[in-house]
């Protein structure tokens, strides 16, 4: 009788260890992964014609804003995004400096609107979809942008509003 009592416990354990396996891993994902849903729920598979990209700086109270058309480098920031891995996560982040970036299309499709934040964090937001993630991977997108040499079209002080 004990043994059998012990064999229950045993197996509620090892239904509870992998139950918990399984729910972890279905938090992971990828950025590629989160764009495809985006666009079959869309239907659509237009071109990435235009990339806007805004930082938020916050330590000096300013902001900077430009609108990306070379393919070139429209492809390399798309490379940049879709070989980030994700993380589901909670939407709680410091509101430190941050990126605002829109994936505007070639016939007017919803813009993908992110907000990369430097602790690694990557909000996604669709008319659909509102995701928040954490990076996994050692991609470093947000020192990817920092590094790339943008010429930005228009600066801006931030207000208590942004």
């Amino acid at each position: 009788m004990k043994r059998k009592h012990y064999l229950i416990g045993f197996g509620i354990i090892i239904i509870f260890v992998i139950s918990f396996f399984v729910y972890n891993q279905t938090r992971y994902t990828t950025f590629e992964n989160e764009l495809s849903e985006i666009h079959s729920y869309y239907n659509h598979s237009e071109e990435l014609t235009k990339i806007e990209i805004t930082l938020f700086d916050i330590n000096n109270n300013k902001g900077l804003s430009t609108v990306i058309e070379n393919p070139s480098t429209i492809e390399s920031i798309y490379e940049q995004l879709t070989s980030t891995n994700l993380k589901k996560t909670s939407t709680e982040t410091d509101w430190i400096n941050n990126y605002a970036i829109d994936l505007k299309y070639s016939n007017g499709a919803p813009t993908t609107h992110l907000l990369l934040f430097q602790d690694g964090k990557l909000f996604i937001s669709e008319p659909f979809i509102h995701g928040s993630y954490h990076k996994t991977d050692s991609n470093k997108l947000y020192s990817y942008l920092e590094n790339l040499e943008l010429s930005w079209d228009r600066e801006f002080e931030l207000s208590e509003d942004e």
